[in-house]
């Protein structure tokens, strides 16, 4: 690989394209306004899913906790055999991305329609706030003020020792 000075700007996502889950926008009325960034990215032909185990920026690679899906463009690219070599994850791809492209990510919850919805919507709780195993509080914030990596909610970085 080649290093040159947009490598500061550059995200890679680790994942699989995930089967029978695509993009449809049919019917979708298009947003007023010049930019339409999420727009041009779901209409893109190559446009479709896979479920992201981890991320590099900044020269780190982030293990996500818990897998997510999100749009990405195409089949990815080869992941070098010994990026991985220790982890029970085969047949990787990787996407890269500018870190201000605009993206969707979509997080996957599976359980009794209890756990998924109503967890939260007795004794104290209100309803539609997601509590539990989706690390969702407070009418709908993310855990960490919507950080990610904030307090290792969602990713472990390499090497790190905390599990």
């Amino acid at each position: 690989m080649t290093e040159t000075l947009l490598e500061t700007n550059l995200v890679r996502l680790y994942g699989r394209v995930v089967k029978g889950l695509g993009v449809d926008l049919e019917g979708a009325e298009e947003a007023a306004g010049k930019n339409n960034l999420l727009h041009q990215q779901l209409v893109a032909p190559d446009a479709r899913f896979a479920r992201i185990y981890a991320f590099a920026a900044d020269g780190q690679i982030y293990d996500l906790m818990r897998p997510m899906l999100m749009l990405v463009h195409g089949e990815g690219k080869d992941v070098p055999d010994d990026l991985f070599e220790n982890s029970p994850l085969t047949d990787l791809r990787v996407w890269v991305y500018d870190k201000a492209d605009f993206s969707l990510r979509m997080d996957v919850a599976t359980g009794t329609i209890e756990q998924l919805l109503l967890a939260g919507a007795g004794a104290g709780g209100s309803a539609g706030q997601m509590v539990g195993a989706g690390q969702m509080v407070g009418a709908g914030q993310m855990v960490g003020a919507g950080q990610m990596v904030a307090a290792g909610q969602m990713v472990r970085a390499r090497g790190s020792r905390e599990s």
